[in-house]
């Protein structure tokens, strides 16, 4: 009979959804690595979703081929974006793990998924507990995209749903 003490950690949460928000040259990819190593560290099913076109860090760090890592977006259209992050999220589903998504800084893409699409209610309806994490830096134009995202109903919604 195997020791209980050296087995890894069972999950007693319902999977998450952490997904960064924010422009670029904040620290965000740094901090979704270092919260993804954590988790996977305590013993999580996590997978790392590189979305930034811009900036391939974390798919260096967790490379699709890899047990955490996700493949990219082939590119930074919206459409494509939204198709990527639909293929993730059904991944992550699939394989009842959470899920660090990183789309990129300074992009339009996640205002315009705040916008267009019901993301929040969607990932509490499928039990992963959404969390935003919004990285921002000490410019005018890093609160001001922070505040065009808080005005999207859909987004205050989802967090009203989430809680």
């Amino acid at each position: 009979m195997a020791d209980a003490s050296k087995l890894p950690p069972t999950p007693t949460r319902s999977p998450r959804a952490l997904w960064r928000i924010g422009r670029g040259r904040s620290g965000g990819s740094l901090g979704c690595a270092v919260i993804a190593r954590h988790a996977i560290g305590l013993g999580h099913n996590v997978l790392v979703a590189d979305g930034d076109i811009n900036n391939p860090m974390l798919s260096r760090l967790y490379p699709p081929e890899g047990a955490h890592g996700v493949g990219r977006p082939k590119n930074a259209t919206l459409e494509t974006c939204k198709v990527w992050l639909a293929d993730t999220l059904a991944k992550a589903l699939e394989q009842h793990a959470s899920v660090v998504i990183d789309m990129g800084g300074g992009d339009r893409i996640s205002e315009e998924l705040a916008a267009e699409s019901d993301l929040g209610h969607f990932l509490a309806a499928s039990n992963l507990i959404p969390t935003y994490a919004y990285f921002t830096g000490p410019e005018r134009d890093d609160f001001e995209h922070m505040h065009r995202i808080w005005l999207v109903v859909r987004f205050r919604e989802a967090l009203a749903c989430s809680s």
